[in-house]
């Protein structure tokens, strides 16, 4: 007598991926009027979102895109800590939860002042390029005639410090400095060397 062997083959789903919510904003930030939400996993029902801030419910009001929920308030939002929550479930009914904070704060008021040499001066070739800042600044481009020059920061000023004359003619500055807070200020002179 044969016995006949069964073979049993079990296969397991294929794992999903986890679900994810990528919120914004995080952190200080200096706008007034900031985008507040959250990006989301392609699993995520859309309609089961919801966004609270500061205890208030923006599911009804906040703009839904594949993948994104957002809202930009028409008004100025209070300076301060604020707490946010996104909540929502999976198509296949797992509840998802994210907590975060951001902070709005008064912006530094970036400005690039007193330009040197000023624009439109013509004289001799000057010994450095750049100018005063009102805030600290995380990041300085400088390009003299649209190539990059090194800087260096001292005393409120940034610039670029020649080790040999400018040829005669108008030469062209760029500058952009990215302030602490994340905003830009950006500034193109010309002047000339006699």
């Amino acid at each position: 007598m044969k016995k006949a062997i069964t073979l049993l083959l079990l296969s397991a789903p294929l794992a999903a991926a986890p679900s994810w919510i990528q919120p914004f904003p995080l952190g200080p930030i200096s706008l007034s009027r900031p985008s507040m939400g959250a990006y989301f996993a392609p699993d995520v029902d859309p309609s089961s979102i919801d966004l609270v801030i500061d205890g208030r419910s923006w599911k009804d009001t906040a703009q839904k895109t594949p993948g994104r929920l957002a809202l930009t308030p028409n008004y100025d939002v209070e300076r301060g800590r604020h707490l946010a929550t996104f909540t929502a479930r999976t198509f296949d009914g797992k509840s998802i939860r994210r907590d975060w904070t951001f902070t709005i704060q008064e912006a530094s008021n970036l400005e690039l002042t007193t330009l040197f040499p000023a624009p439109g001066q013509a004289g001799p070739s000057p010994t450095r390029v750049g100018a005063n800042l009102s805030a600290p600044v995380s990041t300085v481009r400088l390009e003299i005639d649209g190539k990059f020059s090194s800087t260096i920061g001292a005393d409120g000023a940034v610039y670029h410090q020649l080790t040999q004359p400018l040829a005669p003619g108008q030469h062209r500055v760029f500058l952009q400095a990215i302030g602490l807070d994340g905003l830009v200020s950006e500034k193109s002179w010309t002047f000339r060397v006699q």
